[in-house]
This record gives C-alpha cells, sequence and structure tokens, in this order.
C-alpha cells in the first residue's frame, strides 16, 4: 500500500494589485512579489489560489457555469476549439496532454 502525498494549493493574496485598483498605482516591487508568488506556486504545484482579486462572485459563477456548458458538449463538437500543436490556447482532448 503506497502512500498518499498530499500537496496544498498555494494563495496569492492580491490585495495589493487587483482589478478594483488601478494597475499604475501597484509598485514594482509588488508586481515583482506577486509574479514570483505565482510561478512558484504553477512551478511546483501547477495550481494557485488567487484571493482579494477583486472579480465579483456572480461574474465567478456565471464563468464556472458557462465552462460546465462547454465540457458537458460532445467532443465531437468541442473538438472545433481543439488547440493547435503549436499553441498554447483552447481546448484538449482526454489523453493528448501526457
Amino acid at each position: 500500500m503506497s502512500a498518499k502525498t498530499v500537496v496544498q494549493i498555494p494563495v496569492v493574496d492580491l490585495a495589493e494589485f487587483n482589478v478594483t485598483k488601478n494597475a499604475e498605482d501597484a509598485s514594482e516591487q509588488v508586481i515583482r512579489q506577486l509574479a514570483a508568488e505565482i510561478c512558484q506556486a504553477f512551478g511546483t504545484v501547477g495550481f494557485v489560489s488567487l484571493r482579494n482579486h477583486g472579480i465579483l462572485i456572480d461574474k465567478i459563477r456565471r464563468l464556472v457555469g458557462e465552462a460546465g456548458k462547454f465540457f458537458n458538449l460532445p467532443e465531437t463538437r468541442k473538438m472545433k476549439y481543439s488547440r493547435p500543436e503549436d499553441k498554447n490556447g483552447g481546448w484538449v482532448c482526454k489523453e493528448r496532454e501526457r
């Protein structure tokens, strides 16, 4: 029996730099610190949880709902949005990324 590894998803606080503030008000130091935290999270865990981002919960719920609708479509319909090999945007079919 193998032991399970529990990985905690890093939380990055965007209170100093969120969509409700003017981006030009953030110091270069704040931006560099946030960038370092996000890079560290994606480089080690592959996920990050953002808090104090200023995005309204209603917009987040709507986005999650729309994503759910998309992923419930038949695979043949999602293939229309398939990511080209040389791009990093679009839908990726099951088992393509290994």
